[in-house]
């Protein structure tokens, strides 16, 4: 009984290359045909229920931190806003905010999105973590403490993916439509409103529980430069959101809305 239990166990473990093991840091890449870009899977395994996730996509900007608590999730969490730490060899690096959610089989964890900024001061500390990531989730009892093994090498591959974000325009003040990123104000205000409108359909298409509140929405008229991009980037990268946005639980997709707007998530979303 003994062995049948363990080999069973192995192949829960190792039926995902990014979670092939537990207590020590691992990461996969994989080749985005759709956005030309690559997506990076950074993985902690403290059971086979809970964990740290850490995603970033090249085409993009910033990452995604997903902390899987290991508990089942109750819909009381939809409520919640999370207050979450994270620590390198005991220092508290930053202070972030995110929204819990459910993840597999009903399982409670909290999505963080972290701007570029955010995302190089976590990967900068990860890549010389000596002893210890820590981890408060804002939604359970005690922090994810996890050892900092292998966490060298996984934090290689997520700078890889940062640089390639910043090589493309992935500036933060990408997201106001600055001219880091290479297009004109209006351009860029143009691909930020797009991007916002798409996004947002695929999260209210995918999780009907999600509704945009759009009497918060800005009603000013834009610009003729605006409208243009508005409708080129609408026809061009429909398909693409909603296949990326389809990978990711409702409130990552909800959160990853947030990337294109200055406005509150409670301005933006209603859960119901």
């Amino acid at each position: 009984m003994r062995l049948l239990g363990g080999a069973l166990l192995a192949l829960v473990v190792f039926a995902s290359p990014a979670a092939a093991g537990f207590n020590s840091w691992t990461s996969e890449s994989t080749p985005d045909p759709f956005t030309g870009g690559v997506k990076v899977e950074v993985n902690y395994s403290s059971s086979l229920r809970s964990g740290i996730f850490i995603l970033c996509d090249s085409a993009d900007h910033g990452l995604e931190v997903r902390a899987i608590a290991g508990w089942d999730y109750v819909a009381d969490l939809d409520k919640l806003d999370a207050e979450g730490k994270i620590a390198v060899d005991g220092k508290v690096i930053l202070d972030v905010k995110g929204k819990p959610g459910a993840y597999g089989n009903n399982v409670a964890g909290v999505s963080f999105v972290l701007k570029l900024d955010e995302a190089r001061t976590l990967v900068d500390a990860l890549a010389g973590a000596q002893s210890q990531v820590a981890i408060k989730d804002g939604i359970s009892a005690e922090p994810h403490l996890m050892g900092a093994r292998g966490s060298t090498k996984s934090a290689s591959s997520l700078q890889k993916c940062l640089s390639a974000q910043l090589q493309r325009g992935g500036t933060d003040s990408a997201k106001e439509g600055g001219s880091d990123s290479g297009e004109s104000p209006g351009a860029g205000e143009g691909r930020r409103m797009a991007m916002f409108v798409l996004s947002a359909f695929a999260t209210e298409q995918r999780c009907k529980n999600y509704k945009l509140r759009s009497e918060n929405l800005p009603k000013d008229e834009p610009s003729a430069e605006v409208k243009a991009e508005f409708q080129r980037i609408l026809k061009a990268e429909k398909e693409q959101v909603a296949n990326s946005l389809a990978k990711f639980s409702c409130h990552a997709s909800a959160a990853e809305v947030m990337k294109y707007t200055d406005l509150s998530y409670d301005d933006v979303w209603s859960v119901q």
